[in-house]
């Protein structure tokens, strides 16, 4: 089963192996990439993402963005909802909109939350979609329910901004400073690259 996390660490074939080729990607690069591709071929879902990320950031292998929608895809299609939330991720980078929506979509029906923020502001922004400020603002909601520090902080700037009434108002400041603290307390236990800061 599929974690808040979006991993399901029980259908991997090989998990310490599949953590070690990850390490290596910050010193041999070449050897783990080699390595993630022989556990993709067995199977490994994560490996698959993993993949994706490394051609997709550009930092570790030449960046080739058809690479890296080639592993989300299959890491999507054999259940990741990361890899969805990654392959939509990918597709706004690309402008392909009605695919980036769809991919978000599919994640964001698993509540995982970086999907929901990163919907949300698709919606607050109209970007690639009809602007749908009060659709956005239910996905924020469920995003920020979730702990995710920025959707919080964009559900505080629709309340603030977009709606009436003191009540609204002060929901959005109170949000804010919410946020803030969060974001504080996630970044120094956490990190910056936890799910929750995205």
């Amino acid at each position: 089963m599929t974690s808040a996390t979006g991993i399901d660490w029980t259908s991997e074939p090989d998990l310490d192996r599949l953590r070690r080729a990850r390490a290596m990607l910050a010193t041999k690069p070449g050897p783990a990439i080699i390595e993630l591709s022989a556990l993709a071929g067995r199977g490994s879902i994560m490996s698959m993402v993993y993949l994706g990320e490394v051609y997709a950031n550009g930092e570790i292998a030449q960046l080739d963005l058809e690479e890296a929608e080639k592993w989300y895809r299959r890491a999507a299609d054999s259940g990741s909802v990361r890899a969805q939330y990654y392959l939509g991720r990918l597709y706004g980078r690309l402008n392909r909109f009605q695919e980036a929506e769809r991919a978000l979509r599919c994640a964001s029906d698993f509540d995982f939350h970086p999907a929901l923020h990163s919907l949300g502001l698709m919606y607050l922004f109209g970007t690639g979609v009809p602007k749908d400020v009060a659709r956005s603002k239910q996905l924020l909601a469920r995003a920020s329910s979730l702990d995710n520090v920025p959707a919080r902080g964009a559900l505080a700037w629709i309340l603030m901004k977009h709606c009436r009434g003191t009540v609204a108002k002060l929901k959005g400041g109170w949000l804010y400073i919410s946020a803030f603290l969060m974001g504080i307390t996630v970044i120094c236990t956490e990190g910056w690259n936890s799910d929750r800061m995205h």
